[in-house]
């Protein structure tokens, strides 16, 4: 009797409520893979950058004609008059063309053009005042030493540094210094040749060019002083990148100013290249379009100066423009990076719970089959118990009664 209330409690009870049980977790898991597969998906969509703005930049720089005039320097009396100019005496003097140096008839064209271009330039440089051929001595062991070389050996030596070696470019280069010689008088004409020679560089080419723009700024300043053309000179060879645009801008706004300060403002100019605008003559030009204008309120002895006190006055508040735009322009950069940062955060991120959801998932499919096996086991030892208990019963029934057995059989006989 009592085993067979402990098989009743087993079968009623703990079949029943293990089955529950086992299908409630079976519930859960459900549930938890629905929200793994959630997390799933979630974890598969594209992370978005955060927006970006960048701020706007502040507005360029400017400086007004109250800002320079009150820099300037304040006069009770101003100098009167003008020194005038005296065209007669810097009449250009045309050389004569003279006789051919060769003599030998079966020279080529270019050859005679070359030494008639020599001739003229002994037109305008006679050998008896000027030094032709190189000037030297003999020493100790006979060798001979140059003590000054001539005219022809710069010459040479120019033509040999930037590769004229046809008689053709020589004969170019020597019409182009000709050119701009003609137009002085001749005890200047040594220097301006030497100034020309000392820009010569590069090439053929680029020194034809340098020439033309040499002798374009001929136009705007006085005959009787050359100092502009070895400024420009030593400028053009000193800055073989910005040189000729230099003096091309030189050329183009010269003639906006006053022609007594046209050598101030040469000064100026280069001057604020160096200080400012070191390879950057784009900058230069822009700062010069900005004070052209002001010229209209400025007394004509004050350009040069203005011209100064424009540049630096210019160039400090464009330094702190400049730090503004860099600023805003480093905190545009950062807040780039950063966006950057929580996108690869966000990534990982969602890297990190599509592995848990992964997990999730296949924990919950290892559970639920484990479940069911577990079930299964269970059912089949149910089911094993209630065939055992189908088995063990009509036994039972002949061992506690055999009279019913055997009244039973005889009425069927």
């Amino acid at each position: 009797m009592k085993l067979d209330f402990i098989k009743k409690i087993e079968e009623k009870i703990v079949y029943r409520t293990s089955h529950i049980f086992f299908l409630s977790l079976v519930g859960v898991v459900l549930v938890a893979m629905v929200l793994s597969t959630l997390l799933l998906l979630w974890g598969l969509t594209p992370s978005l950058k955060p927006g970006v703005e960048k701020a706007e930049y502040p507005s360029p720089v400017t400086v007004s004609v109250e800002e320079i005039t009150a820099q300037l320097p304040v006069t009770n009396m101003e100098k009167k008059g003008s020194k005038k100019a005296s065209d007669d005496k810097n009449k250009p003097v045309v050389a004569a063309v003279g006789k051919d140096v060769m003599d030998d008839a079966e020279v080529d064209s270019t050859k005679i053009l070359y030494n008639k271009q020599i001739a003229r330039m002994k037109e305008l440089l006679p050998p008896k005042k000027y030094l032709w051929r190189d000037k030297g001595h003999r020493n100790y062991w006979n060798r001979w030493v140059v003590d000054r070389y001539g005219i022809q050996s710069r010459l040479n030596s120019s033509f040999q540094a930037i590769g004229a070696t046809s008689y053709a470019d020589k004969s170019r280069l020597l019409e182009k210094y000709m050119a701009i010689m003609n137009l002085f008088k001749e005890k200047q004409r040594y220097q301006i040749l030497k100034d020309l020679l000392y820009y010569t560089r590069g090439s053929t080419e680029i020194s034809l060019r340098n020439m033309e723009l040499l002798t374009e700024a001929t136009k705007f300043f006085p005959r009787e002083n050359t100092t502009y053309l070895s400024r420009l000179a030593r400028f053009g060879k000193k800055n073989p990148r910005d040189g000729q645009s230099f003096i091309a801008h030189v050329n183009q706004v010269m003639s906006k100013f006053s022609p007594s300060e046209r050598g101030k403002i040469l000064k100026n100019m280069i001057a604020a290249y160096y200080k400012h605008y070191n390879n950057n003559i784009k900058a230069q030009k822009q700062a010069m379009e900005q004070f052209l204008p002001m010229l209209a309120g400025l007394k004509e002895k004050h350009q040069a100066r203005a011209l100064a006190i424009f540049y630096d006055t210019f160039e400090k508040k464009n330094a702190r423009w400049r730090d503004e735009i860099a600023n805003i322009d480093y905190q545009y950069e950062r807040d780039l990076r950063n966006a950057e940062m929580t996108v690869r955060e966000k990534q990982a991120a969602k890297a990190e719970y599509r592995s848990w959801a992964l997990m999730g998932l296949g924990g919950g499919i290892v559970f639920i089959a484990l479940v069911a096996l577990v079930l299964s086991l269970l059912s089949i030892q149910r089911n094993m118990a209630e065939l055992k208990k189908m088995m063990i019963q009509p036994l039972d029934r002949v061992a506690r009664s055999p009279k019913e057995n055997a009244i039973k059989v005889e009425s069927q006989l």
